[in-house]
């Protein structure tokens, strides 16, 4: 099975290029809020029926509607893969009234002529489901993000031995971005207790 990888976010265009090992085509946003990319959407327009499946990654974002309205035309099937963003947090504290308007007459069409929604766990699907019943009444499927075992050694004396500044201290290791969503503040408040 032949794999690329379309996506923007880059400086400058690339033709077809290899990243850890996969074909990647890299494209120039012209407008940094939902990932507008004219030049993708062309692309897509011209190259989508070349492939027997898409696999979008991500909502609210102009390269999923042009992917998915480029598949529609060529009778492409197309899968979606949320990324977490069909839940009640964030769909009320992120440019709630947008993503409203938007969530009616983009997303849930968009989700509806899909093949099938991919979540990486049940609770995000759940989640899915209790924040628009619909939803949850769509095609989906569950494969979790595969992540390999931890290294041989991870013990904290090793981390000590790595960062001997922080020998005798206390440490908190938080991995995921910075946002208000991940309750980094109560971790810090929960850390200094």
């Amino acid at each position: 099975m032949e794999t690329l990888i379309v996506t923007t976010g880059h400086e400058e265009e690339s033709d077809l290029s290899k990243f850890h090992g996969v074909n990647c085509i890299f494209f120039r946003r012209n407008f940094l809020p939902y990932k507008i990319s004219f030049s993708l959407r062309r692309w897509l327009t011209r190259h989508v029926s070349e492939f027997d499946l898409v696999h979008i990654h991500a909502l609210f974002s102009f390269s999923s509607w042009a992917a998915a309205s480029a598949a529609r035309k060529h009778q492409v099937p197309y899968v979606v893969r949320p990324l977490g963003v069909l839940n009640r947090w964030g769909l009320a504290n992120r440019r709630p009234l947008l993503k409203r308007i938007w969530l009616r007459f983009i997303e849930i069409p968009l989700l509806r002529r899909a093949a099938a929604i991919h979540y990486t766990a049940e609770s995000e699907r759940e989640e899915a489901r209790a924040f628009h019943p619909e939803i949850g009444r769509l095609k989906s499927f569950v494969v979790p993000i595969p992540v390999s075992g931890p290294p041989a050694d991870t013990s904290p004396e090793k981390f000590v031995r790595s960062f001997p500044h922080v020998s005798g201290k206390k440490s908190v290791l938080f991995l995921a971005r910075l946002d208000e969503k991940k309750g980094l503040d109560i971790l810090l408040e929960a850390s200094l207790s």
